[in-house]
Parts: C-alpha cells; structure tokens; sequence
C-alpha cells in the first residue's frame, strides 16, 4: 500500500474514534484507553523515513489522555491510571526537546493531579512510570519535586504488606519511590534555596513544607531512615544503602566538616546531613547486629559502613559510636564463626566483610582505640578466633584438612583475619608513612647500603636468614655507619612489606652521649715547672761547704787531674744543655689515657645483636635458616620486592562523545570536556609515572603511556586508573582498558549502550544540562549481593567519591586480591631453595667471621727489645716498611728532630704477638750538629726511633763517593693506623735489627757475621778505650731480657 493511502485510512480511523472521555462504563473506558495505548506502540515501532514525532502522536490521542488524566473521575481509577501510563511512553519514547510548551504544561498538570491522589492506582501508576523523567531535565518538570517527595513520603512510610495495590508489586513500587530520591538528592546542593512555584499539601506536616530545594535534604534523609526501617525486600535495602551513602558524601565531604551539632535539638538545613549520618550508622549498627537480613543484605551495609569510616572527624561522638559499633561486629564475628559450617559461602564473604570494617574503623585519625584497651583485646581475641578457628565446635581432622586447602572462601576469611591482625600491628597510628599512601614498604635495598665500589652484595657486609612464619631478615654491617658505635641495619621483608632498621648499640641515655668518657686532668703548674727542676729534699749539702772539701780541692788541683777535671765540666755542660733544651723533660705528658674503641667495620654488629637476642645458643640455632649469598637469591629478592603489599586495582575511564558507538572511535579521543578533566582529577591524586614508586597497573615509568595518572590509596589497598585520553598510544589505549575488569564510562549522550564494552562491570556517567550526572551501573547478569542497574543524580561534590567507591566494590566481587598469601608463598619458596644446612659451627662461624680485608689489625710480629750498635746509614737501611694486608701499601716516613726523617722499623718478628699499644715516650734531642767521623749517641727502641742514653755509641763514617745501598719504596702509614691523641703510629712491630754488610760496628766493611739464635742477645762490640759503665749497663739489659 502506497504511503499516502495508509496516511489516508489512519485519518478515517481516528475520526471514527469518539471522546473516550465521554464514555460511562468503567470498563469500556479501561478498553478505548488499551487500544489507544496499542495504536501509540504501533507508532513508536514505524522504521523507515517520515518517522511521525511526539507532537504528531500527540495530535492524535493527547486530547483524550490529558484530559482522562485531569479529570481523574471517581470509580475510573482504572482507566485514569492506563492514560497517565500512556502519556509517560509517549513523552518518555520521543525526545522531550521535540515536544511542544503547551503538551508539556499539559503533561505536568497530568502528573501533578495524578500525585495529589489518594494512594492507589492513579498515583501508583504516576509514580512507577515517570520515575526516570529527571534525568532528561525536561522542562519545568521539576516543579513538581514537592509532589514526588509527598507521594514518596506516604508509600515508604508504610510497611510492604500494608501496601494495597494490584497492578504492581509493592517491592517495585518501593523501587519506584527509592529512585525518585536518588534523582532528586543531589539538587539541594546545586540550586540550595531557589523557591518552587507551589507546596503541596500532603505529607508529613512534622518535617514542615518544602518550599525551596534547601528544605528537601531534611526530607530526604527522613525517608531513606523510614525506608530503611521498614523494607524487607532485599534488592531496596541495597538500593536504600547506595542512596544514603551518597547522600552522606553529598551534603557532609570530608574537607568540610560541619559545625558542632546536637542530636536532640532542631537543626538547620546545613547539618541535616550530620545528623543524618549519626541516625543512619546507629540503626545500621542495630540491625547488622540482629538478624533479620539475609547474608547478601548485611555484606552491603556492612560495605557502607566501612566506607563511612572515612567521615569519622565529622561525627558527633564519633568514639562512642566507633566503640560500640566495633565490639558489635565482634560479636557478630564470634557467633558467626560459632555456627560456621564449611561451605557456607554466604558466612564466609560476611565474616570477612565484617573484619574489613573493623579493622578501617579502627585506623580511624585519632586512634580511639588506645583509649580502650578491652576493645583493643577483644579485636585480637577475634582476629585469633578467625585465624585459628577455635571459635566453633570441634571438627573431625578431616573436615579441618579440607577447610584449610580446598575452601578457597575459608581462606578468604582467615586472610581477613589474619590482614587484621597485620595492619594493625604494622600501621596503625602509622600510616600514611613518611613515603606518603604510596608506600607501605621502605624503599631502601641493601645496594644503597653498601660501600659504593660497584660490587654485588657479598658475605663480608650481608648476612641474609630465613625465620620462622615467612621472614626473611637481612643485616648488613655497613663500615661507614659504625662511626659513633656498633651499628647494624636489619632489613626484614614479610607478608605484609618490607622494613628496615637500623640499629646501634647504646650504654647511655640519649642526653648523656659523650659526657661520661674518662677524662684527665691537666696539672695547671706543669708549664710553670718546667724551667726549674726537681731538687730533692734528702740531699745532704753540709758536705759541700769549704771544710769538708779541702781535701777534694786539693787532689783536682793537681796537674794531672785537670784533664778530668775538663772532661767532667764539659760532660756537665752538655747534660745541662741537653736538658735544659729539653726543658728537663717537664713537658712531656705522661699521664694514663684512657681506653678508646675505634669502630672501623672489621668487627660485625650483627654477631653481637644476634648474641643479645638470644639466638647464639644451640636450643635457638635452628630458628634461623641462613641462605646461600648468589646471584639467583638477590634476582629473586628483587623480584619479591615488587610483589605488591596491598591488593591492587586498575580501573578504566573513557570519554565518548556525542553519537560514538564504536571501540575505536572512543580511543581516538585526545581530550574530554571540562567537567570530565574535573572528574578525572577527583578519583585520585596525580601521581608522576616517572618518579611514582606505588603500584602502576601496567604503566610504564619511561612515559610511553602518559606522564601522569589518577592514583588512590590507603592503608589496604592501591587503584591506579587508566584514562585513555591520557595515553597517547592508541595500543596501549587497548592493551590497558581492555583487560581492566571495571570501566567507568564518560558518555555525552544519554542514550548510549555500553554493551560492545568487553569489560564486566561498567559505570555509565552522563552529564545533565543542569549541571548534576546520572550515574548507572551495569552489572555481568548472575552477580549476587548487589543492586542491579539502579540508577542516581549526583553532584560534581560527591561523583568522584562515590564512582571511585562503587568501582573499588565492584573490582572486590570479581576478583579476590590475596596478596599477603601471594607474598608467604614467595618466601616460603626463596627459603626452601636457597637455605644452607651447615653444622652448628659453621653456623656460629658465619656470624663471627672477620672480614678478609679489614682495617687496623694487629700486627701478627714483634721484635726483640735488644739494643745494638749499628751506624746511622745501616739503620736507615735496615728499617723494612711493614705492609700487613690491612694497611696501605706505603708508610710515611718518621721524622727525627736531629736526623730527619726516619723510616719505619722492620716487620721482622721475634716472639709472641703485641698488643696494639700507644709508642712510648721519648725525649726529643737537642739540636746538635755532627760533623763526620764523630760518634753519636743513638739506640733503637722496639717500635720507634728514639735517642739512646749517652753509653750506646755508634761511629758516623765520612762521607763516601759510593752510592747509597738501593732502598725499596717506603709506603706511607695509613690515616687511621694512627693513635687518635698522639698521632703515633698503631701498631707497628719492634725491629729486629742486624747490621749490614760491610758496616759491623765502624766503616772498615768487616763480614757479616754468622746469623744468631732468635733468643740469643746481640752483644755491641766495645769501643777502644770506651767506658765500662757501658758494659756493665748492657750487661744489665742482657740480663733483664733473660
């Protein structure tokens, strides 16, 4: 048939049709008004081109349905209702923008009298289908939202089975009435006291009139605690339980608290949220504790609760609520776990969500909990109960077996549990760290530890263990930190993170460091002194007068004494002059110094902490397992390090424009509007991917997918989210969003379908003229414990909280995060494969050990402290540098103040090893010149260079034309082999010295001699004519030796 016949024969049709109004039978006129509803679904399904609009259906049947509607006659309830259903498919079919003023201001005045009814069909009809009318904004609409909230007010107020009705159920009519609050939430906040045109008359007159949109947020949270109260259908109270928590986050955000409030006298408007809140979490708390909701039900409102506790700081008596709230869910724990029966899935997930709220309202700011300890014992009472399941009756062997391997539920539950346990114990009262909410876990490894010479780590500074329970316990002896004592840095890496130590060993107070080192005295007259020498008192000096010398005058004054007298006035001239330059020795320190440790790494810390802790002995030998130091076991140490701490999350975002159906056209987006840049910076904060040290979901840190992301975290739990118009590379675009188990999804247009979407959960946002999104979510069909797609207004205040929320749950139902048992496998495993079975000494050993190359050892040689005469040149000679391999390759040179430098005594050893003492003293000679052939007197002492008494005499040799015997390089001493007061060197070892070839006591080169017995004692040959008091002085020393 022709277009315009079919036009034609509609037309006839039409006119045929009478006013139905006019009709008196109640059930002809529920007939006409069913056949005018089938020929507007016959209009709605034309395809093709000349599709007719609403204007022109409207010119067809929209006299008869208004004024059905209006009118509302008594006994035809029926038929009025079956109008109001049909003029909300036509308005809600066609586009809103292409209807006329005059059908609208029709449509309205439809509704309005529809609203005003008694509670029955009419309104029952109105409410159910013109629910959905506030996201297309359509014009002046919202004037009727004082007859919604009226109407709302009535059904909700009454019980389910009160509500008598029979052409809906009473739960959809329930649901009807929940989503017209969820749409008309958010507007106090957007348009706060702009005045509606007229107030409806019904209602509840003990909350007042609604007269502006600042008077709905009192309405609207004494609905949803009414409809909380009385619902019993499980999919509402979820519904009701979304509603509330974003109607908290709308009107009370954590950056701005409110006011002080209190909870028994009228409010304002302004802190009806707060008391809301209050009112809302107090009957929460009621009825998780009581049972009368079903396992589903009590998870959601337990996952609201949780979720609240971030609004803690805005609560009035926010601990006595925590309080109470707290030892409540324990309760419920313990008898949960009484009654427990494996298999019981919906338990399980309950159990572990109420150990999830425990725990966040527990690492609330102000660590309430510390101010009750019975509370703080009850929490890990419970958290035991949980690990350990004891709370329940005894199980056959069997059944315990089974829990522990195959209920992966079982696990769940026991991970909460035991997460409880962790978190508190590792971050309450310490999180977020001084690494920010990125970090749980310290950053330093043992490479930055270590001396920076481009070495692996090796066994002379890391001993790495495995202990008991999962931990690996790494000390590392580092030299440069031992500066003020012993100290060690223990790096522990469990389950739960990584974290180092550092540790030193302290024998004072924190305030008394450095004022208890033993201390000399300086003798303040010992300066003054030293121009004036002792005399002493028993002296007898009667013996020197005239009288008692005469006989003494009268042999020196003969001529043959004056030699001797001349010879004993030039000895006595020379001793004093000696003396005198050496200011009687007055000036010399000889006082006791005390003992000073030098900590110069060569003793490890760890050996002596391992000693104080108690595991040195052989019953705790076997709590620590040491592990082979290889390549293999750091590569796969690295590799633990980056397992993740918390469960971690990667959720998608997407700008679709306007009319973009298809995946790629929605990836080639560069850029979204203003409002989704805003939104995208309220998920989480903006993280550097560069420098970024948290979880990064697949993001490079070489920025080849972006520079920055939104990132969010807390104490349990990481979420990075991956914003395609921030990746560049359209791959990386898909390889990323796609494998995202949850995308949020930014759509212009209203009307789009994310079905061609691949991921499981998707949150459609879509932004309302008036500034407010609709915000739906799209679950996977057959997922439980939820709301299915319901549907809210939000304000900019509350999208990102709630979004981030809603994604963060979502993420938790389809994947189970298990990070801690993920982690105690990894370290299980790195100890099984690289443990070391070595006898208990071995064992002890390995923590004793000294290192290799170490620094300040004591010599291993000394020298006999025996004297000889040798000349200076074979002395310079026959001093060898000692070069230990502790020390530097070269020694300084000693200087004398009469023969310049001196080099350092020989390592030639005889005898058992000394002790690393100080030089001793000796008293530096006067300046005195020696002209060749003359003798000087010289000594060596065991580990210095020192001036003789007078009687040791070595003959100088003239100068010679000969060459200088050929020396080796002399090292130098090295800085710390130094006494630290003195600057004398430490331990260096006595020489033995012999003489050289061709220089045995004088020039003549006589032979070497043949070599001694090591105990045998160098006898000097005597000078012709020398004095005997020498000989008898070494055969003193001789003796001594002996």
């Amino acid at each position: 048939m022709p277009d315009e016949h079919a036009h034609y024969a509609w037309q006839r049709i039409f006119h045929i049709i009478v006013n139905v109004n006019l009709i008196t039978q109640p059930n002809i006129f529920v007939t006409a008004l069913a056949g005018i509803k089938l020929c507007c679904q016959t209009f709605s399904d034309i395809q093709g081109a000349n599709l007719p609009d609403g204007n022109t259906v409207l010119n067809l049947f929209g006299e008869c349905l208004f004024e059905a509607a209006i009118r509302n006659r008594p006994g035809f309830e029926s038929g009025t209702a079956l109008a109001i259903e049909n003029l909300c498919f036509i308005f809600n079919r066609w586009h809103p923008s292409e209807f006329s003023n005059k059908y609208v201001a029709c449509f309205i005045r439809s509704l309005q009298v529809a609203l005003q009814t008694d509670p029955g069909l009419v309104m029952t009809s109105c409410l159910v289908h013109s629910q959905g009318f506030f996201i297309y904004e359509l014009m002046g609409f919202r004037s009727l939202i004082p007859f919604y909230m009226r109407a709302v007010e009535i059904i909700l107020a009454q019980a389910p089975s009160a509500i008598q009705t029979s052409s809906v159920p009473a739960d959809v009519l329930r649901r009807s009435c929940l989503h017209v609050v969820a749409s008309v939430m958010s507007l106090p906040s957007r348009f706060a006291a702009i005045q509606f045109p007229f107030e409806s008359s019904r209602g509840d007159p003990n909350l007042g009139p609604i007269l502006a949109y600042s008077d709905l947020e009192v309405h609207i949270g004494q609905i949803l605690l009414t409809a909380l109260n009385n619902e019993t259908h499980a999919t509402n109270i979820q519904y009701i339980l979304q509603i509330a928590q974003a109607f908290v986050s709308e009107f009370l955000p954590p950056a701005s608290p409110p006011p002080t409030f209190s909870i028994t006298q009228p409010q304002s408007s302004q802190q009806c949220a707060a008391i809301f809140m209050w009112s809302f979490l107090y009957l929460m708390e009621q009825k998780i504790s009581t049972p009368g909701w079903n396992p589903d039900v009590m998870s959601a409102g337990i996952r609201v609760v949780t979720d609240l506790s971030g609004l803690y700081t805005n609560i009035e008596k926010n601990e006595e609520f925590a309080l109470r709230l707290v030892c409540n869910l324990c309760d419920l724990v313990k008898d949960k776990l009484s009654k427990y029966q494996p298999g019981a899935k919906d338990d399980e997930r309950l159990i572990s969500d109420c150990y999830r709220c425990i725990l966040h309202w527990l690492m609330v700011p102000d660590q309430w909990v510390y101010r009750h300890l019975n509370c703080l014992s009850t929490v890990l009472e419970t958290a035991h109960a949980g690990i350990t399941q004891k709370a329940g009756a005894k199980k056959p062997e069997k059944d315990k077996k089974e829990l522990l391997s195959d209920s992966d539920s079982a696990v769940l539950f026991k991970d909460a549990a035991l997460s409880t346990l962790l978190f508190l114990n590792n971050h309450l009262g310490s999180y977020p760290t001084a690494a920010g909410a990125e970090r749980v876990s310290s950053i330093i490894t043992e490479e930055m530890l270590l001396p920076k010479d481009g070495k692996a780590p090796t066994s002379q500074f890391v001993r790495l263990f495995g202990l008991e329970e999962g931990l690996l316990l790494c000390i590392v002896d580092v030299p440069s930190l031992m500066e003020g004592g012993l100290t060690s840095t223990c790096i522990v890496r469990d389950r739960t993170g990584k974290y180092v130590w550092q540790s030193r060993l302290q024998y004072l107070p924190y305030s008394e460091q450095g004022q208890h080192a033993v201390r000399v005295p300086d003798d303040p007259n010992l300066h003054a002194l030293a121009s004036h020498p002792f005399k002493s008192d028993w002296f007898d000096t009667s013996m020197l007068t005239d009288e008692g010398m005469q006989d003494l005058y009268a042999f020196l004054s003969s001529e043959d004494n004056n030699t001797i007298i001349r010879m004993v006035h030039d000895t006595v001239n020379s001793q004093t002059q000696y003396l005198a330059g050496a200011a009687f020795g007055l000036d010399i320190d000889v006082k006791l110094l005390p003992p000073v440790c030098h900590f110069d790494g060569t003793n490890p810390a760890s050996s002596v902490a391992w000693t104080h802790f108690g595991h040195f002995t052989s019953t705790t030998r076997f709590v620590a397992q040491p592990l082979e130091l290889s390549s293999n076991l750091w590569a796969a140490i690295k590799q633990f390090d980056q397992q993740p701490e918390r469960e971690t999350m990667q959720i998608g975002v997407v700008f679709v424009e306007a009319n973009q159906r298809h995946e790629d056209e929605i990836f080639a987006n560069t850029g979204g509007s203003n409002e989704f840049n805003m939104f995208v910076r309220s998920l989480g904060w903006e993280i550097n991917l560069a420098s970024h040290t948290g979880f990064l979901g697949g993001l490079d840190r070489k920025q080849t997918t972006g520079t920055w992301a939104p990132y969010y975290a807390n104490f349990e739990s990481e979420v990075i989210f991956h914003v395609a118009t921030i990746i560049p590379n359209l791959q990386h675009k898909k390889r990323l969003i796609n494998r995202d188990l949850v995308l949020v999804v930014w759509a212009e247009d209203i009307d789009f379908d994310a079905q061609n979407m691949s991921n499981q959960f998707k949150i459609i946002i879509n932004p309302l003229p008036s500034g407010v999104f609709r915000v739906k979510t799209v679950w996977p069909q057959g997922t439980t414990g939820i709301a299915h797609s319901e549907e809210v207004i939000l304000s900019k205040n509350s999208l990102g909280a709630i979004i981030r929320a809603k994604s963060m749950h979502a993420h938790r139902l389809v994947h189970v995060s298990k990070p801690f048992q993920l982690r105690q496998r990894f370290v299980s495993d790195i100890v099984r494969r690289y443990k070391l079975d070595m006898p208990m000494s071995g064992f002890y050993g390995s923590l004793t050990r000294q290192q290799k190359h170490c620094i300040g050892v004591p010599p291993t040689t000394t020298t006999s402290p025996l004297a000889t005469n040798i000349s200076s040149s074979n002395l310079l000679s026959s001093l060898t540098p000692l070069s230990p391999p502790c020390m530097s390759p070269t020694l300084p040179a000693l200087t004398s103040p009469t023969m310049g430098p001196v080099q350092p005594p020989s390592p030639t050893h005889i005898g058992p090893p000394a002790a690393v003492l100080p030089p001793p003293l000796s008293i530096p000679p006067p300046a005195v010149v020696v002209s060749p052939g003359r003798t000087l007197p010289i000594s060596v002492h065991p580990s210095t260079a020192s001036i003789p008494p007078p009687s040791a005499q070595v003959a100088i040799p003239p100068p010679s034309t000969a060459p200088p015997p050929t020396q080796a390089p002399q090292p130098p001493l090295a800085a710390h082999s130094r006494h630290p007061s003195t600057g004398h060197p430490m331990g260096i070892p006595a020489p033995r010295v012999l003489p050289q070839p061709g220089a045995a006591g004088s020039a003549s080169g006589a032979a070497l001699p043949p070599p001694r017995s090591p105990v045998q004692a160098v006898k000097p040959t005597p000078q012709p004519g020398g004095d005997k008091r020498s000989e008898g002085w070494l055969s003193m020393r001789k003796r001594t030796e002996k």
